[in-house]
């Protein structure tokens, strides 16, 4: 019996040496080939890394120009609020000017039309008093117009009239 296993694992160790020959033969291959591939991938590594440091660098600048941008943005900014400001506190300025002068224009107009009132009454008055006049010197042009006594006939008024 141990004969038996004793050969059996002779005959076990026999495949597994000729497996570890066979492996030791393949390995400089295998090593070769890992070694390529090892040397391929760090060559992409290099490659990524340096694209992706360009596009870092690409991608900082624009940060860095829409910064600027920003700030140009909001410097224009602050002065278009600046110039509303300005331009609001001018047109209330103006609105409170006019608003005066509307006061002054309203104190004019109601002073003019007392004005024209008081013309008018006068007007009035002395319209009555041109009436009466008038009156008055109708009623002495009636009587110099009158037909003379003497003369029943003619009168001193044009025959038009």
């Amino acid at each position: 019996y141990q004969r038996r296993v004793h050969g059996d694992c002779c005959q076990e160790m026999d495949a597994i040496n000729k497996e570890l020959d066979e492996v030791a033969k393949a390995a400089p291959s295998t090593l070769s080939l890992v070694g390529k591939i090892k040397a391929m991938l760090e060559d992409e590594i290099r490659k990524i890394a340096k694209v992706h440091k360009e596009e870092s660098e690409k991608f900082t600048s624009k940060i860095e120009n829409l910064e600027k941008e920003c700030e140009k943005a909001n410097y224009a900014l602050m002065h278009v609020r600046k110039s509303f400001t300005v331009v609001e506190d001018a047109k209330d300025k103006k609105i409170s000017e006019l608003e005066k002068e509307v006061e002054r224009n309203e104190y004019r107009i109601q002073h003019l039309i007392k004005s024209l009132d008081d013309s008018e009454a006068k007007l009035k008055k002395q319209s009555r008093i041109l009436m009466t006049i008038q009156q008055k010197l109708y009623y002495h042009c009636l009587l110099y117009t009158s037909p003379s006594p003497r003369d029943a006939t003619l009168s001193r008024m044009p025959s038009s009239a």
